[in-house]
């Protein structure tokens, strides 16, 4: 999410005049608490009302909602808020903390309706959105950032060996799947292949499930030069999401365009957000959830390339992605969304 309000507003400020109201999140990737981000809301809600007149006014996710309220209210232009998917599931969650969020959420579309434009990540999130009684929906498919990417070049003091192991790049939750195919996928494939995990710890018993297995190594969270030279020299990256039945969502699928712009093969669970970060057949390979075979069958196909087919489907990937998944490309998109807004 700070990503996405980096990237556009940065792309958007290009062409527009922009004025940012941020909240950074942690330096370890988590949200700021809860007490900063309802101090947050508060201030730029009082500014929204004293604030000159804008031509659009964008509010970065669906949990800071409030701040279009006064927007609205003053009708001083139309209102865009972004939704990534978990911002909507998470209402769907059990517990006191969700079912609270789920009142908070459904007090937004009574109060807003349809005079609220969304702007979802990925068509998944728009059918939540929708279903969660949002009215105005558009699809605006995240991008990627391409500077300083390099998927040609050779891969200089990198001691890893071509086709000897598989990478996963996730947090380590269930949904992710990252335990789930080192324990039905990885035993059926050659000895001599590993699978390699880089990701943050989250889940303990995901943790637990990938720490014990003998042919796995778990790296910890790298950088993005290191991560760069894995993604180049795995046999494979893999993305073999797992559904969560309603409770938690891969919104777009980030890392599957960063793992093909970083001169990977990806390979990944045909679910939710990630169809739409992938192209079948030229930035990567989509297989059917928890299917075993088709996960061997298209690894094995992989491990068949030659040098020239790999590093064809490398630089048409790469290219593809340059051109399909740019952020200049998102927020071109955005900009036509603005553009054809109402009121309400």
């Amino acid at each position: 999410m700070e990503v996405y309000c980096n990237e556009l507003t940065r792309h958007l400020s290009f062409r527009n005049d922009v004025k940012i109201w941020s909240l950074p999140g942690k330096k370890n990737g988590r949200p700021p608490n809860l007490v900063r981000q309802i101090v947050f809301i508060a201030i730029c809600c009082i500014r929204a009302f004293v604030e000159p007149r804008r031509d659009i006014v964008h509010v970065g996710d669906l949990v800071s909602w409030p701040i279009a309220l006064p927007f609205i209210l003053r009708r001083s232009c139309p209102v865009f808020i972004t939704a990534y998917g978990l911002d909507i599931v998470f209402a769907h969650r059990a517990g006191l903390f969700p079912w609270l969020y789920r009142k908070y959420l459904g007090l937004c579309v009574r109060m807003m309706g349809d005079r609220l434009n969304v702007v979802a990540i990925s068509r998944a999130t728009a059918l939540l959105c929708e279903a969660a009684g949002f009215s105005k929906v558009a699809v605006v498919p995240l991008g990627v950032n391409l500077q300083g990417r390099k998927p040609f070049a050779e891969i200089d003091n990198n001691p890893e060996v071509l086709g000897t192991f598989i990478l996963f790049v996730g947090r380590l939750v269930q949904r992710k799947g990252a335990s789930w195919f080192a324990e039905h996928v990885l035993p059926h494939l050659p000895q001599d292949i590993s699978l390699k995990v880089v990701g943050a710890k989250w889940d303990d018993q995901e943790w637990s499930a990938i720490s014990s297995n003998p042919r796995t190594e778990y790296l910890g969270t790298l950088s993005n030069e290191r991560l760069a030279r894995l993604r180049r020299a795995a046999l494979v990256v893999i993305m073999p999401n797992i559904s969560s039945g309603g409770t938690d969502i891969e919104g777009f699928g980030l890392t599957a365009l960063e793992a093909a712009v970083d001169g990977g093969v990806l390979v990944a669970s045909a679910i939710e957000g990630i169809v739409d970060a992938v192209i079948p057949g030229e930035t990567g390979f989509l297989v059917p959830e928890r299917d075993v075979s088709a996960w061997l069958e298209t690894i094995a196909s992989v491990a068949r390339w030659s040098n020239e087919e790999r590093g064809a489907f490398i630089e048409r990937a790469f290219n593809l992605i340059s051109e399909r998944y740019s952020w200049d490309r998102v927020a071109k998109n955005t900009e036509s969304e603005y553009e054809s807004a109402t009121y309400g």
